[in-house]
């Protein structure tokens, strides 16, 4: 339902003084961030405690919309759930709801001069509960004195208004007045009560005071004989760089001690940490030759710490980093704002810590605060597993009627008679399934078409969520059933399937289409409960297979047509189309029956032709951030968006304005869609009013850890998502293909194998880049080394760049560089005849071609007349040494 704001009255009372009914006096305070999903009558109780009121001395509470500006009309008793849904649907239109406290008169003297007024039945005001009754109340001055009501504010007294006498101090009423039930005209103000019961008016003005905590103070070493001394209790505040240290307060635990050194540290931004720390005493000290200290220690013969001594005296700088900052008391710092927002970023909650108390907060820290503030809110994994049984049984309560089946795993000695201390007990959580009473009697006016599908769950447990959807009268989504089971497989669709037909019953299951994404086991699964039956396959998924093998535009239209087609002609001629563009697709298509994805063969029993699994991807969508919470959370979340939609689709049956035909079938008409939604699903109380059961608390499933971090996003396949860039085509999802051998994983630079494997096969370039590392030789094994090579050969090996310590030559003084000599091919002369003019010279930027008469025609071998390559850790070596010992490497 989201969250809300509750603008609550309080402090006042109900009043007629100036014509119509008013709620005068008191004070108006704002609430946000109210949970819509945990509203009731005990939240609200809750919210008022925050503002000094305890129940027993809160008569009623009322609400109104704030829209609505007769009061009288408009008021509403708050006291069911009903009424909770109520506000919450005020809110969402209105962004906030009014409420109204209506407070106990605790002493009845204090009225004694007006009485009781019989309101009757007085329009706006039926809803007074049996023993609720209207009081007029004047007020009281200062002096405790009955005051004469509004008498400052109306001038003249009407006649109808009891008079008082002045000169006397008793309170006492009129002897001549009697209530009667004939006057209905009071202008005094009204106040609903029902007890006598008074708060001590000593403790009205107490600042910051709860009417539940009065006892400031705590006596320690106090016995039967002796009485002990009165030390002041430690009281948290909002702002701790204003806490006003005072040696003898008493701390209820160790942890609560620490916990206010660390909010003193944090909001003082003081590098604090703890020098001591045991279980009898701890001491903090600041950072450096900082004096600051404070110690407590425990008290002897309780659990109590009291603060023995301090010197609160600082010398240091303001920190950026406190050491004692830990992620617990982070993240009850931060439980309101992962509360309102549990997507909440980590960069926010450490920019946030940044703003607030100008500390650095690392990613790691952030990280395990946001955790914990999230176990404080929704509860741990394995604490909700030991609640599972009475969620199952408060489910079963608040809905008649509703199918909820555990299955565990039990030890062999679980229920054996011999000693606990002998026997190894354990019972481990393996399935859930849950059918609420409300979606079956909906179910039986839908179409007899339902959608499985299972979603993997992003808890540590891990896990599969199976449901069932079935489709409206309206074509829209009706949710069935779900289960969390281990693993889709033939076993766990068996075993959901089986307590479907149960709860639906085996002939509205027999009369059913069945559509699924090809799930695992489904189909052995349909075979052993429900033989026979129609099923369909999700078209989509069908083509994400389907394009694996056959990718292309052209036969992913086909494919479509072929799907499409309402006629077996149309079918067979869009197939022969198939054929003609690739027999080995025609041969994957034909190789499916048709009756599984071709309109073409569906039945007309489901009165729906749907080719996708629409309805299941749409349910999924919507419980997609449930699937990470604990699994209690999880179907509590699930129910209660099922509650909603239930209760909004009831709201809506009365729109529709169709007059059909009476040959039309009866599931298209407006009399199935109102029957479909005329049941309702009821709330639930609060895990703490859940019924204790007799079961064994249950464990979660062991925890299987992953090899990769956890995959918490699905993984998008090639066009699912939109580009990007408008100007440039992604190439997200493409395979890298090498353009030398061909193959799939990497690109032409990083090929492992060398020319002569690609059997001379030339590159893209006519002529390789001579600054290239790596030499790739294809000279043939016969072949001698030819002049050119040899002179190469003997050259000594240049060292690339420039080693330290030396200077770059003068090109002035520098010689000129010896051109390369290329010899004929049909030469064998010496190095020293190679002068003739039979030779050719290029420039050494060029690669040296050498070739072969043995060598057929067309290829050749290339050789880099370049630097030659030296490995980094030669280099290393070379820049330690002098360039006179290079030779020795």
């Amino acid at each position: 339902m989201g969250y809300f704001k509750v603008k609550v009255y309080h402090g006042g009372w109900f009043t007629y003084k100036n014509g119509p009914l008013e709620y005068v006096g008191g004070e108006t305070t704002v609430i946000e961030e109210i949970d819509g999903d945990r509203w009731s009558l005990f939240e609200a109780y809750a919210e008022l405690k925050q503002l000094g009121y305890v129940e027993e001395n809160i008569l009623s509470l009322w609400f109104k919309d704030p829209v609505a500006e007769d009061m009288e009309k408009n008021l509403k008793l708050f006291k069911t759930d009903a009424d909770s849904i109520e506000m919450c649907r005020i809110a969402e239109l209105r962004d906030h709801v009014e409420l109204y406290v209506v407070h106990k008169v605790q002493d009845k003297e204090m009225f004694p001069d007006v009485g009781y007024i019989d309101v009757g039945d007085k329009d706006g005001m039926c809803d007074i509960s049996e023993g609720q009754e209207l009081v007029p109340y004047g007020g009281v001055d200062e002096r405790g004195k009955q005051s004469e009501p509004f008498a400052a504010d109306s001038g003249a007294e009407d006649d109808n208004e009891v008079g008082y006498d002045k000169s006397s101090d008793s309170d006492s009423l009129d002897s001549e007045y009697n209530p009667s039930g004939e006057e209905d005209d009071s202008e005094d103000d009204v106040h609903f009560t029902d007890s006598d019961d008074e708060l001590d008016p000593e403790f009205e003005n107490v600042e910051g005071g709860d009417s539940d905590d009065l006892d400031f103070d705590h006596q320690v070493g106090s016995d039967s004989e002796h009485e002990g001394f009165t030390f002041p209790v430690h009281k948290l505040q909002k702002d701790m760089s204003q806490y006003k240290w005072e040696v003898g307060t008493v701390y209820a635990s160790r942890e609560e001690f620490k916990d206010t050194v660390t909010s003193y540290a944090v909001h003082t931004a003081r590098s604090i940490r703890f020098r001591k720390c045991d279980l009898q005493r701890v001491r903090a000290v600041c950072s450096g030759d900082c004096p600051f200290w404070v110690y407590a220690a425990k008290v002897r013969g309780e659990k109590t710490w009291q603060l023995r001594s301090m010197n609160l005296t600082h010398t240091c700088t303001q920190a950026h980093r406190v050491g004692i900052l830990h992620p617990k008391w982070l993240g009850k710092a931060f439980k309101k704002k992962v509360e309102s927002n549990p997507k909440v970023k980590i960069k926010e909650l450490v920019s946030k810590a940044q703003k607030k108390w100008n500390l650095t907060v690392t990613n790691s820290l952030a990280t395990k605060t946001k955790q914990i503030a999230l176990d404080q809110i929704q509860g741990t994994f394995r604490e909700q597993y030991k609640r599972i049984y009475d969620y199952g049984q408060e489910l079963m309560r608040a809905n008649p009627g509703s199918s909820v089946r555990i299955q565990v795993q039990r030890s062999p000695d679980l229920d054996s008679e011999a000693p606990a201390s002998s026997r190894t007990t354990y019972c481990i959580f393996h399935r859930i399934y849950v059918c609420l009473e409300a979606c079956k009697q909906s179910f039986q006016h839908c179409r007899d078409f339902i959608g499985l599908d299972g979603y993997f769950l992003k808890t540590p447990q891990g896990g599969q969520l199976l449901t069932a959807i079935g489709w409206d009268p309206n074509d829209q989504m009706l949710p069935i059933a779900y289960a969390v089971v281990e693993a889709e497989t033939k076993d766990s669709w068996s075993w959901f399937l089986s307590h479907l037909a149960s709860d639906v019953g085996l002939d509205k299951m027999g009369r059913s289409t069945f559509m699924s994404g090809q799930q695992k086991g489904l189909l052995p699964a349909y075979e052993e409960v429900i033989p026979g039956v129609d099923n369909r396959f999700c078209v989509r998924h069908l083509y994400s297979n389907f394009r694996k093998r056959f990718p292309g535009l052209q036969l992913k239209k086909l494919m479509w047509k072929c799907a499409k087609a309402t006629h077996w002609r149309d079918w067979e001629r869009h197939m022969a189309e198939v054929k003609a563009v690739n027999q080995e697709a025609y041969r994957y298509l034909i190789a499916i029956p048709p009756r599984y994805w071709s309109r073409s063969r569906f039945t007309y029993n489901s009165k729906v032709d749907t080719l996708v699994n629409n309805m299941s991807e749409s349910f999924n969508s919507v419980i997609v951030d449930a699937r990470e919470k604990p699994i209690v959370t999880m179907l509590e979340e699930i129910r209660v968006k099922l509650m909603t939609r239930l209760e909004k689709r009831s709201r809506s049956a009365g729109d529709w304005r169709l007059d059909l035909e009476p040959f039309v079938a009866g599931c298209y008409k407006k009399e199935a869609y109102m029957r479909c939604y005329e049941s309702i699903i009821h709330p639930l109380n609060g895990v703490d009013l859940w019924e204790r059961t007799a079961h064994p608390d249950v464990m979660p499933p062991p925890y299987r850890r992953p090899s990769h971090r956890p995959v918490k996003k699905r993984r998008v396949a090639a066009g699912d998502e939109e580009q990007s860039s408008r100007t440039h085509l992604s190439r997200k999802g493409e395979k890298q293909r090498c353009s030398l051998c061909g193959s799939v994983g990497h690109n032409r630079s990083r090929c492992p194998k060398p020319i002569e494997e690609l059997g001379g096969r030339k590159t893209a370039s006519s002529q390789p880049n001579p600054k290239q590392s790596v030499k790739r030789k294809a000279v043939s094994a016969t072949q001698p080394p030819s002049a050119a090579q040899s002179n190469n050969a003997a050259q000594p090996k240049r060292p690339r760049g420039r080693p330290k310590g030396t200077t770059k030559p003068n090109s002035s003084t520098q010689p000129a560089p010896q051109p390369n000599k290329v010899a004929s091919p049909t030469s064998s002369t010496p190095l020293s005849s190679l002068s003739q003019p039979a030779t050719r010279t290029i420039p050494s930027s060029q690669p040296t071609l050498t070739t072969s008469s043995s060598q057929p025609v067309g290829h050749f071998s290339a050789r880099l007349s370049g630097a030659p390559h030296i490995s980094p850790k030669k280099l290393k070596l070379m820049a330690k040494l002098l360039p006179r010992k290079w030779e020795m490497l």
